[in-house]
């Protein structure tokens, strides 16, 4: 059956990874590019062949031993080796061969770790089921699905009856909103109606028609802004506005006969009285009544928040190192460049030996934070290194100015749609276009990107992406099976991510594409047993003189950053950093601080 027939290739593919155990180990291609734990094309068929003459369960006739010859066994190697390749679990390390009969060349093959152990996983889980099929408890499975059918059934019901529920206290809580705003409002209307009649009474028996004609203007102009206010801008505006205008016409009425000087001042009956708003800017009325001030508070009504509203979130602030604390420009190993840990923004980086001050150039270091442990390892073209023949060997023949590889193990999981990298800085940048100028090009990347934050004309600007999405390479491995850092390459490999990527088959720009949507990201996590290698490079900062190499021009960086040093980071959108190392130069540092010298 097909079943068995997968079983058995699986069982060869096992075997054959064991017998070639010994023979399998990182190779370099002509002294040039290294492909890890592969095996030659000739051990593989040397290693069939004997595999196949010492089997005792084989039909084929090319095996018996008045027909079997040299010529015929390696045919039959040969066919079961392209069997593994075509089941997945052996490929070409450049998926460009496949095995053939007096193969002349030296080709390099790779078992595919991935695809064999998820098959062997499967294979247990189909036996397991068919051993319970086989063993007769058809009868249990099938209670176990009434009882489990019977559980959903009251979930369901539970949760309509829930839902339901919810949906009648949220229309009693509109109800109650409605009634509470509609009282308020009633003894809103009342209070005007006192309010007036008490003015209107105040004015006859004063025998002031000319004061009784401007309280009541008064109150006809206030009641209507409050009812517009109640309409456009919800109860709780309204009151508050109300409330206000009401307070004032009370103490206008508590008065009596002080009315109209209240209004008119010392400039009698003069034709330059001011307008109804004019009682705010009299200290006569600033004076709180406690009597208002407590029916304002019983009457308020705070407003009503969904049931089921997420509070937004809130951006955490930008925190750096400032350069006063750098040790002086003659006491940095790789002048004119200073590499180190931006410690006021991550307090838990610890990095063993070099704490506080310079990191090294050309060779790796250890570092821990609460969130990762592992290696850095940063080479910046010509700037000082501690290990310049290897920086020199890395950048030949290559247009790249920068590289920094990150290699090591998270400490819990994180979502890859979780994980940013880039820059960011705690205060304005200088020079910079205007925002509609800007603004094309920042939505023209996050098209491409939707991942991207992106703001450069704010009080922090920032330029952050998902780590995942703009990292050049990345290999993800097994414990044991991660690449050297300290090679030329880094080659792709994000198998073991699952979904699109366990083939192995997606290219460093598919990955890319995939993932910087952070929708396609989220459905990723980083685990804590694999060991993750991320490659950043690129040939457009040259930190040696701190600018943008354009090809045609350099535009200067230290102008625009106003002494802000570049980073090495990553971080969670809740603002936790995993690492986090500064890049500065000497252009950056103030005046005085360079005469500390």
């Amino acid at each position: 059956t097909t079943f068995e027939r997968a079983s058995h290739l699986l069982s060869l593919a096992l075997d054959m990874r064991s017998g070639l155990k010994s023979r399998t180990y990182d190779r370099r291609w002509r002294n040039f590019k290294v492909y890890k734990q592969c095996f030659l094309h000739s051990d593989a068929v040397e290693w069939m062949a004997e595999y196949l003459q010492s089997s005792s369960d084989s039909s084929s006739s090319a095996l018996a031993p008045e027909t079997a010859t040299p010529e015929s066994i390696e045919e039959l190697a040969v066919s079961k080796l392209n069997d593994l390749v075509d089941a997945g679990y052996v490929h070409h390390v450049c998926n460009e061969h496949r095995f053939v009969v007096d193969e002349p060349g030296t080709l390099y093959f790779r078992f595919q770790n991935a695809n064999m152990e998820a098959d062997v996983r499967s294979i247990r889980r189909r036996k397991a089921v068919l051993g319970e099929l086989y063993g007769g408890v058809s009868s249990v499975i099938s209670e176990e699905t009434n009882s489990l059918k019977l559980a959903v059934d009251r979930l369901s019901s539970n949760l309509e009856k829930s839902s339901q529920s919810l949906d009648d206290a949220h229309g009693r809580i509109l109800l109650l909103e409605e009634a509470v705003s509609a009282l308020a409002f009633a003894l809103t209307s009342m209070i005007y109606s006192f309010a007036a009649l008490a003015l209107y009474h105040s004015a006859l028996t004063g025998d002031r028609g000319a004061t009784n004609l401007s309280c009541i203007g008064v109150n006809s102009i206030i009641l209507f802004f409050g009812a517009v206010c109640f309409l456009a801008r919800g109860p709780r505006y309204a009151y508050e506005s109300v409330f206000e205008h009401a307070a004032a016409l009370l103490r206008l009425a508590r008065l009596g006969d002080n009315v109209e000087d209240a209004f008119m001042g010392d400039i009698g009956g003069s034709d330059s009285m001011e307008s109804v708003s004019t009682y705010e800017a009299l200290p006569i009325l600033q004076k709180e009544d406690s009597v208002l001030e407590k029916l304002r508070r019983s009457l308020s009504v705070r407003p009503l928040s969904h049931p089921f509203s997420v509070p937004a979130s809130r951006e955490v602030p930008i925190r750096a190192r400032d350069c006063r604390s750098l040790p002086a420009p003659k006491d940095w190993p790789h002048r004119p460049v200073l590499v180190c840990a931006n410690s006021d923004a991550q307090p838990d980086l610890d990095i063993p030996i070099h704490g506080r001050g310079p990191v090294p150039l050309g060779q790796g270091f250890r570092f821990e934070s609460d969130l990762f442990e592992g290696t850095c390892l940063i080479r910046l073209r010509d700037v000082p290194s501690d290990n310049a023949e290897g920086d020199a060997e890395y950048f030949l023949g290559r247009r790249r100015k920068f590289q920094a590889i990150v290699q090591g193990r998270f400490k819990e999981p994180l979502r890859v749609s979780d994980v940013l990298t880039g820059h960011e800085f705690i205060k304005p940048l200088k020079g910079l276009p205007p925002p509609w100028v800007l603004s094309a090009g920042v939505n023209l990347i996050k098209r491409l990107a939707p991942g991207a934050n992106i703001v450069l004309h704010e009080e922090q600007p920032r330029a952050l992406g998902l780590l995942a999405a703009t990292s050049q390479s990345i290999s993800a491995d097994m414990p044991g099976n991660e690449p050297d850092i300290t090679c030329n390459q880094i080659e792709e490999d994000v198998s073991l991510l699952g979904g699109i990527f366990k083939g192995g088959d997606v290219s460093s720009a598919g990955r890319k594409r995939h993932l910087a949507a952070p929708e396609r990201a989220k459905r990723y996590v980083f685990d804590t047993e694999s060991i993750y290698t991320f490659d950043f490079y690129q040939n457009l900062l040259d930190t040696a003189n701190y600018s943008l190499d354009l090809g045609f021009t350099k535009l200067g960086m230290a102008k625009v950053l106003d002494g802000q040093p570049i980073q090495v980071l990553a971080k969670t959108t809740d603002g936790r950093n995993l690492w986090n190392f500064q890049i500065w130069h000497e252009m950056l540092l103030p005046s005085d601080k360079k005469k500390d010298e």
